[in-house]
């Protein structure tokens, strides 16, 4: 690292970005299981509402 000019990195296992990363992960995966089951001719919020009130059900009681 310090080749590359990192002086002052400091490598950090767990941490806060590795929470907010792992939360985006399980964002990503799960957008893309419930992508087919959304439907944008709805209205143009329901769609998103819906699909955050799933995710954050499964975030909080399937993890």
């Amino acid at each position: 690292m310090v080749r590359a000019g990192f002086q002052n990195h400091v490598y950090q296992t767990f941490g806060l970005r590795s929470s907010v990363e792992r939360f985006f992960g399980y964002l990503k995966d799960r957008s893309r299981v419930f992508y087919n089951n959304i439907n944008p001719k709805k209205t143009l919020f329901a769609p998103l509402v819906d699909f955050l009130q799933l995710f954050m059900h499964w975030y909080t009681t399937w993890r």
